[in-house]
């Protein structure tokens, strides 16, 4: 007899928390606009199809970015989700999903290139995409604006592809589950997310305590930002989550990662040219990860200064101030150099 009871008392204490949590509603589904394409310029001579749906804030009177989405499963999530949307709504940002994709992952004939050599391919097919819509939405700066890849699994590569063949309009990147980094692109700001219990390989590794086994993970994140200290790279280690995962937590923390990086780098006179992120005036923290060291969150290292005339070494780095104690969340001018402090869940972050 004491079961209910019991059941009744948990359901009142988890009530706030589930009506705290973002609804979805066939509201978050509406694409106001549609366009379908065909292309033929794959090295295969095989034609592949896509359609491309555009969702325009309700009172936005210019767009000022684009967020591009394919066909995976988070992708499907996040295009409708409210935070979403409200931090798009916020800046002016429409949204682009493409399902089938504008990637071609059908190329079956002999000879035919690999996807990396077919990027060109593939960012043309998207901008035919993006010409009608600009031209049947009556908003003509869609062809032009800036864009906010974002991909999953399979996708990764479609962000690789706008990364690397058009840095100069990528406001960022953000990979999803794998840890998966641009292949050579070292500029664009990007947020990698790692999910810790993909599970192909459950059957020789146990999933459950995979979260333990990020070292050599981390490592190479470390080693990357040592090799490119300017370049403005989030990662996230999402504890415990599988490879198609999309909490509500991440769904948050993607929800501010865009707005930050729209705030950080689009133009205040709404022209497509994006603004450079600077780290010396954000943050930089350790990843809350296992057999890691962490530290407060701190300023980055001072910039050398330039070596003098006639001399041929730099004269060593100014002195720099002991950082003051963390006080848990900082307020960073730059998010792509910040991070929260360890949070008592396995997803955590780091930027640089």
């Amino acid at each position: 007899m004491k079961t209910p009871a019991i059941l009744l008392v948990l359901l009142t204490l988890l009530a706030p928390r589930l009506l705290a949590a973002p609804s979805p509603s066939p509201v978050n589904q509406v694409f106001q606009f549609m366009q379908a394409g065909t292309c033929t310029a794959w090295s295969d001579g095989q034609p592949s199809k896509a359609t491309s749906y555009l969702w325009i804030p309700e009172n936005c009177k210019r767009v000022r970015g684009l967020l591009i989405l394919c066909t995976n499963v988070p992708e499907h999530r996040l295009v409708g989700h409210p935070a979403i949307r409200a931090v798009c709504a916020a800046n002016d940002l429409a949204i682009v999903w493409s399902t089938p994709s504008f990637m071609n992952f059908k190329r079956t004939e002999p000879g035919k290139k690999k996807m990396s050599e077919e990027w060109d391919t593939s960012v043309a097919f998207l901008q035919q995409q993006l010409d009608a819509l600009a031209q049947t939405s009556g908003y003509a700066e869609i062809a032009n604006v800036p864009w906010l890849p974002i991909g999953e699994s399979g996708h990764l590569i479609m962000v690789d592809a706008l990364v690397e063949t058009k840095p100069e309009r990528c406001i960022a990147g953000v990979w999803l589950k794998n840890n998966h980094l641009p292949p050579k692109n070292r500029t664009v700001p990007a947020l990698v997310v790692f999910g810790t219990a993909q599970e192909w390989t459950q059957e020789k590794t146990d999933i459950r305590t995979k979260w333990n086994d990020v070292a050599k993970t981390y490592a190479g994140i470390l080693n990357q930002r040592a090799k490119n200290p300017d370049w403005p790279l989030s990662y996230v280690l999402d504890g415990h989550s599988g490879h198609f995962d999309c909490s509500e937590r991440l769904t948050s923390y993607l929800a501010h990662y865009i707005d930050s990086a729209a705030k950080a780098r689009l133009s205040a006179d709404a022209s497509p040219t994006l603004r450079p992120v600077a780290l010396s005036s954000g943050y930089v923290a350790d990843l809350a990860a296992p057999a890691a060291s962490r530290n407060p969150p701190r300023p980055p290292p001072p910039p050398r200064p330039p070596p003098s005339l006639g001399s041929l070494t730099a004269p060593p780095p100014p002195s720099r101030k002991p950082s003051p104690p963390s006080t848990g969340r900082p307020t960073p001018s730059s998010p792509f150099s910040s991070t929260p402090t360890a949070r008592s869940s396995p997803t955590t972050s780091t930027a640089s």
